[in-house]
């Protein structure tokens, strides 16, 4: 039965007009259910490790244009608001470093970019934060 399959996905291939590169597709037999996957139906391994390894092969990897590495990158997930401090963002910093007193700006994707000062930083320590001049 795999074998028909196969054959009824490359007429179905051709009936759609595919180019010679889209008919010479690669097969990879696999059951999710069962957890099995191999190149030959009658030859499929313990484990999904043919399916993966396909994929990994026949997809290209995306192109990251990555910043320069001491370019500061945050992602703000909260705001929180402190009677002696005023308005605090919390994130998680993706890329370089920061340091107390240093000029930063707020970017949206779709809103004007806010440019200010670093007042305070704060490291989470256990259960609380504590202040620190780099990060």
């Amino acid at each position: 039965r795999p074998d028909y399959v196969v054959d009824k996905v490359f007429d179905l291939f051709c009936e759609l007009g595919a180019s010679d590169e889209q008919t010479d597709f690669r097969t990879v037999y696999a059951s999710g259910l069962n957890g099995i996957a191999g190149h030959e139906p009658d030859a499929l391994e313990d484990n999904m490790g043919p399916l993966f390894d396909a994929v990994l092969e026949s997809i290209e990897g995306p192109e990251i244009e990555k910043p320069e590495p001491e370019a500061l990158q945050i992602l703000v997930s909260n705001i929180d608001f402190d009677n002696f401090k005023g308005k605090m963002g919390i994130g998680r910093i993706t890329n370089g470093s920061i340091k107390a007193g240093q000029p930063v700006a707020l970017v949206h994707p779709d809103k004007d970019k806010k440019t200010g000062r670093l007042g305070s930083l704060f490291v989470f320590d256990n259960l609380g934060k504590k202040e620190v001049e780099t990060a």
